[in-house]
């Protein structure tokens, strides 16, 4: 058996293998060889098993052969490993390999680089710009003649879209690789729909909408031979990205009928099909069929499908809809996989200050359904402050994100309601008071509401009474964390026109920890020479320019409609809540109607002479056909009736009525 086992082996030709099929026979052979001749100490059949299940896409049971097999045999594989790792979304182990070999290799080899290459990709897909695109740097400046020039700008500027996107404070040095070193002749649609992103992230639409257009032009052409398959697997997330920038824009018209033509398109990739079909539902509405819609899109399904796909801010918003729309069918339940504490610890790891699945979870546990938390704020506020004082009486650090999520419900009920006395009465005991101390953390965020609140009841007192307070624990803080450093200096520019020396002392504090301060350092010194951006970053393309504004006249600005006048940026949602009615005004009428017409001279010669008599009295007066009647006695054969009163029979009325049963 054992020699029948090695001939298949010495067989095998891994380099020839492009099938399915041959892949599994290559991977058969081999893992017998290895298991049942070499008792997993074999390092050339281990690798053949390790390549044929990447290829097969089986990357749970090559971690399995990994594990399996001693570290000598698989210690010389570091790149496999590295995919296999990157693939299952398994970053700590992937980060461990990384800082264990890259010291050990050429820093310029096909292998080094292979490494950098796979880390980078997981910092992108984790939403880690920053590290990603420092890699990147390396990778553009070491390059010679190794990597795709071209493939190494697509990366760059993938990165770089996503950072503008996730609001990372990321910029393209000197050393990085710029589009324009890129010539035309070799520019690709890859390239194109990247830096289409690029522009969209920074609100320039019509420069987006632009290489949008020219990358699906270029698509088109360099896959004219393609399958029809292929060719709309690769032009799909092109005319996305058109139908999503015109849905920002308002034209919903113009998303839908893309999104509906993509829609009815044979799409075989699951993960640009579940984003089709969401994209669509949210333009077109979701009408009255919420359980329906839920299983057509089956997020639940697709999310575990696609988990080690899908980037860190996909994976987020999908899950945000999936919360959304099974609260709003009433198919989200207490025992949901969500609210386990392994998911929500994972969750608030991935994403720090983000506690959406606590908020559904309280929800669903106080039974609040969506039309409630709209239509009946009132009565379920009280449902939810209960729950709050409850929680706070019985603090507890695994239960922070659930405490956190009741008073986000809370604020928004208060707010519905328009009554703030319970949110007040809890912020002030956590944010002066000192209390609830498991809640110290989240301070600020909690301060900026309370700020929020006082500025709507225009409590002036409390609020300059809460930014003294503020002040004063800014003196004996330090500001090494970003958020607290934010924070401090938004309330010092509060503070500017209230109490000028307060807010130049904590300018000065934030000024000693980032001396590269250009704003504060401007406020400081009275100097406001700093570097200001320029005009064309703060104004997007889709609105009118300076020149185009002042070549209107005033009287055109009369005549036109209000709608034509406004040049404020497009919304992406069209619906907005209706404002709170604060009075009830009465309409006022005018006095005249606007079709009344006037004349310009008076004549008394028109008058009429006999307009003072009764009508009856004057000469033109005409009787009607019933006046004519009663004056002629009435029709033919009418029976005149005596005007006197027929007398009631006096017995009758001294009856009495017999009383009826009850």
């Amino acid at each position: 058996m054992s020699s029948s086992i090695s001939q298949a082996f010495k067989g095998l030709n891994l380099g020839r293998a492009e099938s399915v099929s041959e892949h599994e026979n290559v991977y058969e052979v081999s893992y017998q060889y290895l298991s049942n001749v070499r008792g997993f100490q074999d390092v050339n059949s281990f690798h053949n098993c390790l390549v044929a299940l990447i290829n097969l896409d089986k990357y749970h049971k090559a971690f399995q052969l990994i594990q399996k097999v001693g570290e000598d045999v698989h210690s010389s594989f570091v790149v496999e490993k590295a995919y296999i790792y990157y693939k299952l979304g398994k970053t700590k182990l992937l980060e461990e390999l990384y800082a264990g070999q890259i010291d050990q290799l050429d820093s310029n080899s096909i292998g080094a680089r292979a490494l950098k290459h796979i880390v980078a990709q997981n910092h992108y897909k984790e939403g880690a710009s920053v590290p990603a695109l420092k890699l990147y740097q390396e990778l553009i400046g070491s390059n010679k003649e190794i990597d795709s020039t071209l493939d190494l700008s697509c990366n760059e500027s993938a990165i770089i879209s996503q950072s503008n996107f996730m609001g990372h404070e990321v910029s393209q040095s000197a050393d990085l690789l710029s589009s324009s070193s890129i010539s035309s002749s070799s520019s690709s649609y890859d390239l194109l729909f990247n830096q289409s992103l690029i522009q969209l992230s920074q609100n320039n639409f019509e420069g987006a909408l632009s290489l949008l257009s020219k990358a699906e032009s270029e698509c088109l052409e360099q896959n004219v031979d393609s399958d029809a398959e292929d060719l709309m697997l690769e032009v799909t997330p092109i005319r996305l990205t058109v139908a999503y920038v015109n849905q920002i824009l308002d034209n919903d018209e113009v998303a839908k009928d893309i999104l509906f033509s993509l829609k009815l398109e044979t799409i075989n990739d699951p993960m640009i099909k579940l984003i089709v079909a969401n994209n669509y539902y949210s333009v077109n509405g979701t009408g009255e069929q919420e359980i329906l819609l839920e299983r057509e899109l089956n997020y639940q399904k697709n999310l575990h499908t696609l988990q080690n796909k899908l980037t860190k801010p996909q994976y987020q918003s999908i899950i945000k809809n999936h919360f959304i729309l099974s609260y709003n069918s009433s198919t989200l339940s207490t025992s949901s996989s969500y609210f386990k504490p392994a998911f929500l610890q994972n969750w608030v790891e991935l994403y720090g200050g983000e506690y959406t699945p606590y908020v559904y979870k309280v929800l669903t546990k106080l039974r609040i359904s969506s039309s409630e938390l709209e239509e009946d704020a009132s009565s379920k506020e009280k449902v939810v402050y209960k729950f709050v004082t409850e929680q706070l009486k019985t603090p507890s650090s695994s239960d922070v994100g659930t405490t956190i999520g009741a008073l986000f419900i809370l604020f928004h009920l208060n707010h519905k309601a328009h009554k703030y006395d319970h949110s007040i009465s809890i912020l002030e005991k956590l944010c002066i008071g000192g209390e609830f101390t498991e809640l110290k953390t989240y301070k600020p965020a909690f301060s900026g509401i309370l700020i929020k609140i006082y500025e709507t009841l225009n409590l002036s007192n409390k609020l300059t009474s809460f930014l003294s307070y503020l002040t004063e624990n800014f003196r004996s803080s330090d500001f090494k964390d970003i958020n607290y450093y934010n924070f401090a200096k938004i309330i010092g520019f509060k503070l500017i026109s209230i109490d000028e020396e307060s807010a130049k002392g904590i300018f000065q504090k934030l000024l000693n920890e980032n001396s590269n301060d250009k704003l504060i350092k401007s406020v400081l010194s009275g100097d406001d020479s700093f570097e200001l951006d320029t005009i064309k970053n703060l104004t997007s393309s889709a609105t009118k320019t300076v020149e185009e504004l002042l070549k209107v006249e005033i009287e055109d600005l009369i005549r036109q409609p209000a709608n034509d006048v406004s040049t404020s940026r497009p919304s992406a949602a069209k619906t907005k809540p209706k404002a709170a009615i604060d009075k009830v005004a009465k309409v006022k009428r005018a006095k005249f109607s606007s079709k009344k017409i006037y004349k310009d001279e008076f004549d008394p010669t028109g008058l009429d002479k006999e307009r003072w008599l009764p009508m009856k009295l004057r000469s033109y007066y005409k009787p009607s056909k019933k006046d004519k009647k009663k004056n002629a006695g009435g029709h033919q054969g009418v029976v005149e009736h005596s005007s006197t009163p027929t007398p009631s029979s006096s017995g009758n009325s001294s009856k009495k009525k017999k009383k009826g049963k009850k």
